[in-house]
């Protein structure tokens, strides 16, 4: 009699492709876990929220101020009559663990600040 079942070879052929896909799998939430600016606008919002507080804040306190803002190199700032932070279109994955700095400069009786962009 010829008994059929499942061989030695057809157990480790699945066993492999559940390891791949676990590998797989982790991978996704490792990439995931590492960069969640590449998922999430939520830092964008937070980033203008807090530029346009720090130069309101600036222009309304008295005397001369400076102030050193770091921000990542994921996210690029425009600052006219308002604040517009956007990804970066040609940004690379190292780039959202790299940083810049903006430094925000007021003088005394001046009702405008100055940004620069420091590398």
């Amino acid at each position: 009699m010829d008994k059929r079942g499942t061989t030695g070879e057809e157990l480790s052929l699945g066993l492999y492709i559940e390891v791949v896909l676990g590998i797989l799998v982790a991978v996704i939430f490792i990439t995931a876990a590492s960069n969640p600016d590449a998922f999430s606008n939520i830092n964008i919002f937070y980033a203008e929220e807090d530029i346009t507080l720090l130069t309101e804040t600036m222009i309304a306190a008295p005397g001369s101020l400076e102030y050193n803002y770091e921000i990542k190199s994921l996210y690029a700032v425009s600052i006219t009559d308002e604040v517009k932070v956007t990804k970066s279109s040609d940004a690379s994955f190292i780039d959202s663990y790299k940083t810049y700095t903006l430094h925000f400069e007021k003088e005394q009786g001046d009702d405008s600040v100055t940004v620069t962009k420091l590398t």
